[in-house]
């Protein structure tokens, strides 16, 4: 990489340390770290095992996500694995470059190769798809996760205000989630003529040019979306996962809070997704611990048991998932070193 590239990727990279080193120094200043060793003490470990086991059920569902957005080309063990050891580069690589190494490793001949070997033998391992169709699969995969997690932010406000029993509310919510799904379907049936016309405004419109072929790799992932025999399983896995995710943050929470209502999970989650959404150091450090704890004291939790709740809660998950990864690669047979090249590499954001 030239070093005109490496300055650029720090520059890039420069926010979001910005923003985590706030963070960061309010929790130190703003937190009775007492109070906080207190509900440490207090805390029940019995959660820990559930807890796990759940972010195992989550990673599974999401595997099998997006093994079916892979229109199911993907043995369901290789999804799995790979799918961990991106979660695991997400957890310290910047930009959620973990998801570049999905593709580059299920499309891997080698890997596919290994695995027959190792099997029953030929037939027994499907053949590595084209790396253009798994990212794609990853694109769409992230923009469902966009609609179910608008899903949730909308159900916090009734959780907030007290109108947790508001049927109103809840169908709008689901129905918007439903209508989301619908309009990803028809701009799927219509990214030619979309495209087509994207084209025709870039020909006028010269300074747009830039901006077609993130339009067109976009397009590519919602044009998986017209079969419905892979998107709507796909879909409706990513909301187990995302149910799954709910519950371990709730186990999790019971651990601090013994009475904690299923509403918390909610909570929780919301303040996890904002979280991991916001620009940040890698894993969200900081970031996540603030935006869980902001989101729960909002919903009525002691500020000193919110932050003890959301440091614990990350740092079972991200040692979970660093587990799993690790596992995945000696499964998949990979070499960190290999996989980082390529997520890090200069044709890469």
């Amino acid at each position: 990489m030239t070093v005109p590239a490496r300055r650029n990727r720090v520059l890039r990279l420069l926010p979001g340390i910005v923003l985590s080193a706030i963070a960061i120094i309010a929790l130190i200043w703003q937190v009775n770290w007492r109070q906080t060793l207190q509900a440490w003490g207090h805390a029940q470990l019995w959660v820990i095992a559930p807890a796990s086991a759940l972010i195992v059920g989550a990673m599974l569902a999401r595997a099998m996500a997006w093994r079916s957005l892979m229109r199911n080309a993907v043995a369901p063990r290789k999804a799995f694995w790979i799918l961990d050891i991106s979660y695991m580069l997400n957890s310290f690589l910047p930009f959620r470059l973990g998801d570049v190494a999905r593709p580059y490793l299920v499309s891997r001949r080698d890997i596919a190769d290994k695995s027959i070997a190792d099997g029953a033998g030929a037939g027994t391992e499907h053949p590595p798809i084209d790396i253009g169709t798994a990212f794609s699969a990853v694109a769409l995969e992230r923009v469902f996760d966009l609609i179910l997690s608008c899903l949730c932010i909308l159900l916090v406000f009734p959780v907030l205000s007290g109108k947790v029993g508001n049927d109103w509310i809840l169908i709008s919510s689901f129905g918007l989630a439903v209508a989301g799904f619908i309009a990803l379907l028809l701009l799927g049936a219509w990214s030619a003529r979309i495209m087509h016309a994207a084209e025709w405004v870039a020909e006028k419109v010269h300074f747009l040019r830039p901006a077609l072929k993130p339009l067109e790799n976009f397009l590519d992932g919602l044009r998986l979306i017209r079969d419905l025999r892979y998107s709507l399983p796909g879909f409706l896995l990513i909301g187990v996962a995302m149910l799954l995710w709910a519950a371990d943050y709730w186990v999790v929470l019971r651990g601090f809070v013994p009475t904690a209502g299923v509403s918390w999970a909610l909570l929780a989650l919301v303040g996890g997704l904002i979280g991991v959404a916001l620009p940040s150091s890698p894993a969200a450090l900081g970031i996540f611990e603030v935006s869980l704890t902001l989101v729960l004291t909002a919903g009525g939790m002691d500020r000193n048991i919110a932050v003890a709740y959301a440091l614990s809660l990350h740092m079972l998950n991200t040692l979970t998932v660093t587990v799993l990864g690790l596992l995945g690669l000696l499964a998949e047979r990979q070499s960190l070193g290999s996989i980082l090249s390529v997520a890090q590499g200069p044709e890469n954001p």
